[in-house]
């Protein structure tokens, strides 16, 4: 079994293994993320080390 992986496109941050589960096992996906994913036009923006660095030192600052 493989690590955890997290996923962020700057504002949301998700498990790497959501995309499968909401395909495969029909998980719910909150109206708020599908919304913003429409606005971005279903992209995720390209974010810079340094942000994604922040971001996930904001999530689990004990990995720092």
């Amino acid at each position: 079994m493989g690590g955890f992986s997290l996923k962020t496109d700057g504002e949301w941050i998700w498990p790497d293994i959501a995309g499968h589960l909401v395909r495969e096992h029909h998980f719910a996906v909150p109206p708020e993320f599908e919304e913003h994913t429409a606005r971005l036009g279903f992209t995720a923006p390209v974010l810079t080390p340094q942000e994604v660095v922040d971001i996930f030192h904001e999530v689990k600052p004990e990995l720092w």
